[in-house]
């Protein structure tokens, strides 16, 4: 979870009274010996698409201040250029902060609510993430620049 949690950080987990909101660092038994810390970015319901680099949520882009510049989520399939995910009832869709070396819902899917045990505090200055004004455009469009309409102007682009 790096570099909200740097390695060798020690956390504890608070018991989840409240519900589970976006933007929660939590602790999930995603199946190993140990609790993985992740981080909540999907609710129960919601299109989560992952696309150009950037995670987008019902189509509206996640602006995500606690990762590097420059951080892009890519899915896990190497040949695959986006991935949509479709949240049921109880179903959270959860990413680690350090997205290049992290096994999350990219790779397993997403989860239930009984696999999220804890919740961990933030940090004092934690500054949290929200969606942006930019959406997706309808599935099956292109964005495409429009041609010029002279050869001066085709010149001035090249």
């Amino acid at each position: 979870m790096e570099p909200t949690y740097p390695e060798g950080t020690h956390l504890y987990g608070t018991p989840i009274t409240t519900p589970v909101e976006r933007g929660d660092v939590v602790l999930l038994d995603d199946g190993n010996v140990d609790y993985a810390v992740k981080r909540i970015i999907g609710l129960p319901g919601e299109t989560i698409q992952l696309w150009r680099g950037c995670v987008f949520i019902n189509r509206q882009l996640l602006i995500e201040p606690y990762l590097p510049k420059h951080t892009y989520t890519c899915p896990m399939e190497p040949m695959r250029r986006g991935a949509t995910f479709i949240l049921g009832e109880g179903e959270y869709f959860v990413l680690g902060d350090n997205r290049p070396c992290s096994a999350d819902s990219r790779a397993y899917g997403p989860v239930q609510r009984k696999q999220i045990k804890r919740r961990v505090p933030l940090p004092n200055d934690f500054v949290g993430a929200y969606c942006a004004r930019y959406t997706l455009p309808a599935y099956g469009t292109t964005l495409m620049r429009p041609a010029p309409t002279t050869r001066a102007s085709a010149k001035a682009i090249l």
